[in-house]
């Protein structure tokens, strides 16, 4: 179960960074 959560989490970051990205790239 614990590595599911670590999975989900590292989803939730990466979706984060990636929409940083966009932002910085966009501006």
């Amino acid at each position: 179960m614990e590595n599911v959560i670590l999975e989900s989490d590292c989803l939730m970051v990466v979706n984060a960074l990636l929409r940083l990205s966009v932002d910085v790239l966009e501006v």
